[in-house]
């Protein structure tokens, strides 16, 4: 497992600093990583490159994303390609954690396109 202080170096290198934000997001991912079991299943909703991944080494981690951004991502780690909006790959209580981070605020428009087929 990854240590408190190093996890924190790592999510720095990610870019974050000592802003509220900032804090906020770090303290829901090792809020979150203590309250997830070896055996749990996670599954990042929006993942992109899975840049929280060294949070949850403990767990068994899922990426989805629909790999869509800068040119210069990289996806390869994702382990679905799809909209999360539509997980129909989930079968009934096989996830047992849903992780979603910096990526709700991009769903209302997908949501809507969707729904008015624009």
């Amino acid at each position: 497992m990854v240590d408190p202080i190093d996890k924190l170096h790592k999510f720095k290198q990610l870019g974050w600093d000592g802003d509220a934000q900032s804090v906020s997001i770090f303290n829901f991912l090792t809020n979150a990583a203590r309250t997830i079991n070896e055996k749990d299943i996670l599954l990042d909703l929006g993942a992109g490159e899975c840049r929280y991944k060294f949070f949850f080494e403990h767990c068994h981690y899922l990426a989805v994303d629909f790999a869509k951004g800068d040119i210069s991502w990289d996806f390869s780690q994702l382990d679905f390609l799809g909209d999360i909006t539509r997980l129909d790959f989930v079968r009934d209580s096989s996830i047992d954690f849903c992780l979603c981070t910096t990526t709700l605020e991009h769903i209302r428009a997908l949501v809507w396109e969707n729904w008015t087929g624009a």
